[in-house]
């Protein structure tokens, strides 16, 4: 079987939550990292998770069209509770063919 590739996009509670998750578990690697805070840009994730560093640098939020072309499968999207938010991220993703893990708890009825 072979690893899913995965973008962590957003860095809060929730998010850094799901990449420890994700970072125990076989099968899963991140390969990118998303988050609109300062002070989180630039680090890396390991680091910043509690554990030792894994060479995954954590990125400003690209927009359409800028996002870089990690050898991604998967984007893990914990950026907001609203589909207002979170589609333009959707956008982004599915431009590059990826697949897409929202939060979002609009997302089961988003009518």
């Amino acid at each position: 079987m072979s690893e899913i590739r995965v973008i962590q996009w957003g860095l809060g509670a929730m998010g850094s939550g799901m990449a420890r998750l994700m970072e125990s578990k076989t099968g899963l690697k991140i390969v990118g990292a998303y988050d609109q805070d300062p002070q989180k840009i630039g680090r890396d994730l390991g680091d910043f998770l509690g554990g030792a560093e894994n060479g995954v640098r954590i990125q400003q939020p690209p927009n359409v069209g800028e996002m870089s072309l990690e050898k991604a499968d998967l984007v893990v999207l914990a950026t907001s509770s609203f589909t207002k938010d979170v589609a333009p991220q959707i956008e982004i993703a599915l431009k590059h063919s990826l697949n897409v893990i929202s939060i979002a708890e609009e997302m089961a009825y988003p009518w």
